[in-house]
């Protein structure tokens, strides 16, 4: 994932144990910088959700990402 480029509009799934973490997702994020970013499946298996501010700070304004969030629970 890190390596794609000219990406319009992504899609990054981050809940704990199965996928990416917050951290990982932002990092990645940053890494291939599309244009949007939509986290989604941020359902962790405990049932709480995933930080998603944190995850839109991380992701920051710096190299051109805007991160869009949704409401899907």
């Amino acid at each position: 994932m890190r390596a794609l480029q000219n990406i319009d509009v992504a899609f990054v799934c981050m809940n704990v144990p199965f996928t990416m973490p917050v951290d990982k997702a932002a990092s990645a994020v940053r890494d291939f910088r599309p244009r949007v970013v939509y986290p989604y499946h941020y359902r962790n298996q405990n049932g709480s959700l995933a930080d998603l501010t944190a995850f839109k700070q991380q992701v920051g304004l710096d190299l051109g990402s805007e991160v869009r969030l949704r409401n899907w629970y």
